[in-house]
């Protein structure tokens, strides 16, 4: 744990003319922690600010003389949430708790990623130091949790438009030993119709085929990867919602669906694909899925 939290602490670069703080405020911790000068400390210093252009906030655990932690605002996460939400990349979010207090978790998965049931470290940091002496280290992951919980709320957003654009990963889509969440996808119906779906501006494109005996049989879009021993197939689930296969044998019509086959979701809405990791056991995707992919 000490070697842990010591890569957590990074140092901050000169701020140029544009970079601004906040004033810096001393907040309270529930649980002490390690001093850069050696020993523990119950209070810290934090500062919200900007720096070359990123919202991020600063922890400090002593007066002067310490190097200190630099977190970064997650635009997307605090949007979701309405609370704000930092990170460092070492693992641990500090995330809003009131206007005058945060609580700082490690967990063992990414937020948006799965429920939060686990923690390697929790703490909590406020200005006021009578609300630290009613705060517990429980009530600390229970915040944790029910935040992890909402981020994976189904959508409340109006229906997607479907089409071209940027789809969101249910589970990050690994190429050349990268991971994407997101992947631009284009339909083309001119003399074959197909979709494509590409990986980053760099990572090189896929082409699903349209399977039109398939699409009639089931009554949904189906498209086949133009590679075709790879087995892979898209679902037109509904405008914006694919869904994606692969089958580790024979493929669509030859085989049925098995617990060591795959699937991903592809979403224009970001809570549609996050619903997916708690919304269904594995290797399936609500009622019926299954059988439509017999």
């Amino acid at each position: 744990m000490k070697k842990l939290l010591l890569t957590v602490l990074v140092a901050v670069t000169t701020l140029i003319v544009n970079d601004c703080y906040s004033q810096s405020t001393i907040y309270h911790l529930l649980t002490a922690e390690r001093s850069p000068k050696g020993g523990t400390t119950k209070t810290i210093i934090l500062e919200e600010g900007i720096n070359k252009g990123i919202k991020i906030l600063v922890i400090t655990a002593c007066q002067s003389g310490c190097t200190p932690a630099m977190y970064t605002y997650q635009d997307e996460p605090s949007s979701t949430l309405g609370k704000k939400v930092y990170f460092t990349t070492a693992g641990i979010y500090v995330m809003q708790y009131d206007d005058n207090s945060f609580v700082s978790i490690m967990p063992t998965k990414q937020l948006g990623k799965g429920l939060w049931d686990k923690f390697v470290f929790s703490n909590f940091y406020s200005q006021d130091a009578a609300k630290v002496q009613t705060m517990t280290k429980a009530k600390v992951e229970a915040y944790a949790i029910e935040m992890s919980k909402q981020i994976l709320a189904p959508s409340t957003g109006p229906a997607s438009k479907g089409g071209d654009g940027l789809y969101h990963a249910a589970v990050g889509v690994k190429f050349s030993g990268k991971s994407y969440e997101e992947l631009t996808i284009t339909y083309e119906e001119d003399a074959v119709k197909k979709i494509i779906t590409q990986l980053g501006k760099d990572a090189s494109t896929d082409n699903y085929m349209y399977l039109s005996e398939f699409s009639a049989l089931i009554g949904t879009d189906i498209y086949t990867n133009s590679r075709n021993h790879l087995n892979e197939f898209i679902y037109v689930d509904k405008p914006g919602v694919l869904i994606w296969t692969k089958y580790k044998g024979a493929g669509l019509g030859k085989q049925e669906w098995g617990k060591y086959d795959l699937f991903n979701m592809y979403a224009m809405d970001k809570q549609v694909s996050r619903g997916l990791l708690t919304s269904v056991e594995p290797n399936t995707y609500g009622e019926g899925f299954e059988q439509r992919l017999k």
